[in-house]
């Protein structure tokens, strides 16, 4: 998925939108599968969230 399709349909002010960016992440699912989604984040935070699932998927932390 692209941001454009993430943010399709809703209605965000462009000075908003244009401080969004999509990241794809790895975490573990309670049924213990590596298992990839996307989020959509400010892009001042992206890299520390990714950061964080990397760890976390590293210690196999389950995620809903």
């Amino acid at each position: 998925m692209t941001l454009e399709e993430a943010l399709r349909g809703k209605e965000i002010p462009d000075d908003i939108k244009s401080t969004l960016t999509l990241v794809t992440v790895s975490y573990f699912s309670f049924e213990r599968l590596l298992c990839e989604g996307q989020l959509v984040l400010h892009h001042e935070v992206a890299e520390e969230v990714q950061h964080i699932f990397q760890k976390l998927a590293e210690i196999q932390f389950p995620i809903k």
